[in-house]
This record gives C-alpha cells, sequence and structure tokens, in this order.
C-alpha cells in the first residue's frame, strides 16, 4: 500500500491513512497501477522474472520508506507487503522580526518549539487579547519573532480543507497547504467586513492566502470561515481536516 507517514518513521502508524490515486509502476513503467481509496494498490498476471516496484513522487511530496530491492518472482509466486510512504513539506519564508504564521499540514507534534524551533519569542493567539500558546494549531494565525531572516521546513500531510471558528470583530486566522485566494473564503453564519491583512514588516492588504501565513480578518458575528484548495495528487484530492 502507500501511506501519508505523518510521522515520517516510514512505518504506517494505526493514525495513518492510506493514499488514494498514486501511480505504481513495476521497471519504471513497463507496468502501471493506482492506489485505491485505501491506499492499496496490485500487480496481478505477472511471469516470472525480476521486477522493481516504484512509485510515482508528486511534487512537495518525499518517499519516507527505502527504496524497495529488485523482487525475482517464481511460478505461482504471490509478494506482499512492498509498501511506500511520504510526507509532504512546504517552505515558509519568515523576516527578521516578527511574523504572523501558521500550520498550513497536519503534522504529528503541534508544539511551538517542534514546529518553530528557532523563533526567538513566545508564540501568541489572539482570542479577544493576546494569549501564549506552546502548542499551535491549524487555522489560526500567531506573532513569532526570528533572528534571522530564514526558510522553515515544515512536514506532514496537506490540508487541503479547514474550518475556522471565528468571534464577532478581528480575528487572527491561518492557512491551508496551497495559496488561495481571499475570495474563496466561505463565511458561514457570518459576513467579512473587512479586507484581508497580512504582515511582512507592516501590514497590507492581500488578495490571497499563501501556507504557513497568518491574516487579519473582521467579520460581522460568530461564526466559520471555510478555506478550500483544490490541492491533486494525481488527479485525486488528498488529506482535508
Amino acid at each position: 500500500m502507500k501511506f501519508g507517514d505523518l510521522n515520517g518513521n516510514g512505518v504506517k502508524d494505526t493514525n495513518e491513512n492510506g493514499l488514494f490515486g498514486w501511480e505504481i509502476q513495476l521497471n519504471d513503467g513497463a507496468y502501471t497501477t493506482t492506489t485505491d481509496p485505501s491506499g492499496n494498490y496490485c500487480f496481478t498476471g505477472l511471469g516470472p522474472g525480476t521486477y522493481t516496484v516504484t512509485e510515482v513522487l508528486q511534487p512537495g511530496w518525499t518517499q519516507t520508506t527505502p527504496p524497495h530491492p529488485p523482487i525475482t518472482l517464481a511460478c505461482c509466486q504471490t509478494v506482499t507487503g512492498i509498501d511506500f510512504g511520504n510526507q509532504y513539506t512546504i517552505s515558509i519564508p519568515v523576516s527578521i522580526g516578527w511574523n504572523i504564521v501558521s500550520v498550513p499540514l497536519t503534522v504529528d507534534d503541534y508544539r511551538k518549539i517542534i514546529l518553530f524551533p528557532t523563533a526567538v519569542s513566545n508564540a501568541f493567539a489572539y482570542v479577544g487579547n493576546y494569549v501564549v500558546k506552546d502548542t499551535l494549531e491549524n487555522g489560526f494565525g500567531y506573532w513569532l519573532k526570528f533572528g534571522n531572516a530564514q526558510n522553515i521546513q515544515l512536514t506532514g500531510l496537506p490540508l487541503i480543507t479547514d474550518t475556522i471558528d471565528v468571534t464577532t470583530g478581528w480575528n487572527l486566522i491561518g492557512s491551508i497547504s496551497q495559496t488561495i485566494s481571499a475570495a474563496s473564503i466561505q463565511p458561514i453564519g457570518t459576513t467579512i467586513i473587512s479586507p484581508l491583512f497580512g504582515y511582512n514588516n507592516g501590514y497590507f492588504i492581500t488578495d490571497s492566502i499563501e501556507p504557513g501565513k497568518g491574516y487579519w480578518v473582521k467579520v460581522s458575528s460568530a461564526g466559520k470561515l471555510v478555506l478550500s484548495s483544490t490541492l491533486l495528487v494525481s488527479g485525486k484530492e488528498s488529506m482535508s481536516k
């Protein structure tokens, strides 16, 4: 099978699911198949011979399981357990000083010290006032300070849809795994009454939400904001929250 390796240990753990619609090859594409909704794949009717099984990686993904050695198949033999684990990586550029960041993936460990170990401040969320958070969450933006400009590498599984609870007035929201337009945000039970504001050494109005960034938005009343993308993996949607 092919599975989303949340913690990157190369082993399918109980909380990790199969990946649907990925292409698996034998002998550099001499035979191909795709994984089913559970992440399973199968090649049948093969004759005796030597076969190399590989996966076709998609942009942003890495294989966490080691390459499989060639398999010599005897007549009427069945071979199982040729599995592929994968993680998704997003690079988040940050500037020296204060930044508004977010967690655009489903990750194994949400602690700030694990996700942003080079930050030189606490993580501050806004819930009517600023609150220090040691453990971060999807859907929220956080103020973090860095001592120098750098790219933060986060690994996990794609988050293609997120529903964010918001309160009346200003909210500091997060992002998902793909850049989306501000116009695509779907409010539920509320109305967006401000532009979307990002921060980069000063506030700016933006028409897009980028992975790993956080944004200010003002709403008329308590409700929800739905962020959704068209992130595809071999023509099939990946993980959602």
